[in-house]
């Protein structure tokens, strides 16, 4: 696959939209509206996108399959871009391949349990705070999940739930729990998946121990609400928890993000009604 030809139409006035391009490849395939953006530190390109919602998402609706494509394309847009800023005598910037700021990039396995399939690249742009607090959470917890690995399950008093994302490539979960006198004393699991699955179980594994059913339940309920976009009170969750609202704009990792809180839910449903009979 070979570029045959790109167009570049330089945007004048105020607006952040700086180009439009259009990339020809092999002579019959064209990707149109590709943008040149101004962002606050500096430009970046943009494959063409479409709006999902009013919260400022934007979804690809073209987005080469590997590095290598996309690194073509972005060499060949940049070069033109520059050809048509110089010859039009205009101020030279440099283009970046992607947002310097305020973003969260999120990447989709490949290979999932029943095929390959191709992943989309979501952008959202918000505080910078919250985005540096976000990625350094989740890479904590990725890289050392807590709690992680189960005990042998010799005590009538631990339970045992399985499940796995089908949409989200290969992610699932074996989570173990162990109660006493309507109380987590010990939770345990095993998992395979993204990052925001493995940090999110992570951080379940620190804040539910020892916390009454009907709290931990409000707890549970109230966390998923506020993965959801729905009314939450903040006061029922840690501060590290809270940094997981932004998952309200990927609605595609909410499975991921809220299955390990799903599962303990239906696991202290299970104990409370074994008690009963």
């Amino acid at each position: 696959m070979q570029i045959t030809n790109v167009s570049i139409r330089l945007c004048k006035g105020k607006s952040r939209l700086k180009a439009i391009a259009s990339v020809t490849l092999d002579n019959c395939f064209v990707i149109h509206l590709i943008k040149i953006i101004q962002g606050q530190k500096g430009l970046f390109i943009a494959m063409p996108s479409s709006n999902k919602n009013s919260k400022g998402i934007y979804l690809d609706i073209a987005h080469p399959i590997n590095h290598e494509t996309r690194n073509m394309l972005e060499t060949a847009i940049k070069s033109s871009f520059q050809e048509k800023v110089e010859k039009e005598n205009l101020e030279n910037q440099t283009v970046e391949e992607k947002p310097l700021e305020f973003i969260i990039v999120l990447n989709f396995t490949i290979k999932g349990i029943k095929g390959w399939f191709v992943f989309i690249m979501v952008y959202y742009f918000f505080n910078m705070k919250k985005n540096e607090l976000y990625h350094s959470l989740i890479m904590k917890h990725y890289r050392n999940p807590l709690n992680k690995g189960l005990r042998k399950n010799d005590n009538e008093k631990c339970f045992i739930k399985e499940n796995e994302i089908i949409n989200c490539g290969d992610d699932r979960i074996t989570l173990q729990v162990c109660i006493d006198n309507d109380l987590i004393f010990d939770i345990k699991y095993e998992v395979e998946g993204c990052a925001i699955l493995i940090s999110s179980i992570s951080l379940m594994s620190l804040y539910v121990k020892k916390i009454p059913f009907i709290k931990l339940q409000n707890k549970i309920i109230n966390f998923v609400n506020m993965l959801q976009g729905t009314k939450f009170k903040k006061e029922l969750l840690e501060e590290e928890l809270q940094i997981f609202e932004v998952i309200k704009n990927f609605p595609s990792k909410f499975a991921c993000a809220s299955l390990p809180w799903q599962l303990l839910l239906q696991i202290i449903q299970q104990a409370i009604s074994n008690k009963k009979n």
